[in-house]
Parts: structure tokens; sequence; C-alpha cells
């Protein structure tokens, strides 16, 4: 019996063995071609983790969007377009100080990010986190954050709307501050309160998903 086994076992490492040197025949028989045997890199895969994550947000599955987010920094941590999505993820769990300091990371990586990823999310994070900081009642801190979301804004006409109407941002509006802010950039508030062209009633960035493209 023993011999049998013996024999068994070198006909398996045997096989083994020349499925390997196979494998190792077509790898070089692709790269002989002039072909290249390209795995995808770490920002590759980080963004298949992220459309992962943003795709489970979108059918309402939080808690598995949120395990892709972290494994896609995990492999990019300095990619702004994550620490962003992860926040809003936060967001739709309730998780109040999660979702502050993903923001903060975005201010904090900001400088080495690039132009595009910088004026698609940097505004939205300091505007998100106005209605965090007016939750603990920090008026001061709000008109500051606002002022820097406005400042940043690729097109501050896609914020007007949500200042004028949005329930949350109420306590802003009944200080003296908000309307000195608002005319700086519409020198119409007040006068034409609520009129702005059709073309510029677009939804702000804040608070969505961004995919990375």
């Amino acid at each position: 019996m023993g011999a049998i086994r013996d024999f068994n076992i070198g006909f398996c490492s045997l096989n083994y063995v020349k499925l390997l040197i196979v494998c190792l025949i077509i790898l070089l028989s692709v790269c002989s071609e002039g072909g290249a045997v390209e795995w995808p890199d770490s920002t590759e895969r980080a963004r298949q983790h992220l459309e992962r994550g943003v795709k489970l947000a979108s059918e309402g599955k939080m808690s598995q969007a949120l395990l892709a987010m972290n494994k896609a920094l995990e492999l990019d941590p300095y990619w702004i377009v994550l620490h962003y999505n992860r926040a809003i993820v936060y967001s739709r769990l309730g998780k109040k100080d999660e979702e502050e300091a993903g923001y903060r990371q975005v201010i904090a990586l900001a400088a080495q990010a690039s132009r595009r990823d910088r004026e698609q999310i940097l505004s939205a994070s300091y505007y998100n986190m106005v209605f965090i900081v007016l939750s603990r009642g920090d008026v001061d801190q709000a008109f500051s954050l606002l002022e820097k979301a406005l400042a940043m804004a690729a097109n501050v006409n896609v914020y007007y709307h949500d200042l004028v109407s949005d329930k949350g941002l109420a306590a802003l509006r009944v200080d003296g501050r908000f309307v000195i802010l608002m005319r700086r950039y519409w020198p119409g508030y007040g006068v034409t309160v609520g009129r702005l062209p059709v073309q510029d009633r677009r939804a702000p960035a804040s608070k969505t998903l961004i995919k990375k493209k």
C-alpha cells in the first residue's frame, strides 16, 4: 500500500509541474509576441472598489458600501474622492463625527489633489460641514465654512436655491451676516430674491456620491 501511495503522490506532483511549465510557456509566448501582461495597479483597484461602493450606496446598502470604501482607501489613502464619498456614506449612516472627519481629510489633502477633483469636492466638503456645525449650534463657524464653500465653488449658483430655502440653514438666514454674504455673490439678493436664470437651477454637488471617470 505504501508503494502505491508514493506513486500517486509522485504522479500528482508530476502533473503539477507540467501545469506550471504550461503556464510558463503561455506567459513567455505572450511576452515574446510583444504583449505585456498587466495587472491592475493599486489606483485602478481603488477605483474598482469605489465604483462598487457607489453602486452599493445607491442600492441602500450603506454598511457594505462603507466596507468597499475602506478597501479603496487602503489602496489609495490620499485620494480625496474616496474620502469624500466615504463621508457621504457616514452621513447616510447617521455618523456625523466620522462624516466631518472625512470632509476634514479632503481639506487636508486638497493641495496635492488634481484640479478636477478639487473643483468637484472641496467646495462641497466645506458646504456639507456647515450643516454639521449648525447641528451643534455653532453659527459663527457655519458662516466661516459657508464663505469658504462659496469662495471655492466652480459655480456658486448651484448653491443659491439651497441657501434661500433649505430648512437646515434657517439659523443663518435670520442672521444679518447672511444678507451681506449673499449680496457679495448675488448683488440682487433681497431685491430679486429667488430669481435666477433657469439654467442655473442645478442641484449642489453636496451630499452626492461621485464616481471617478
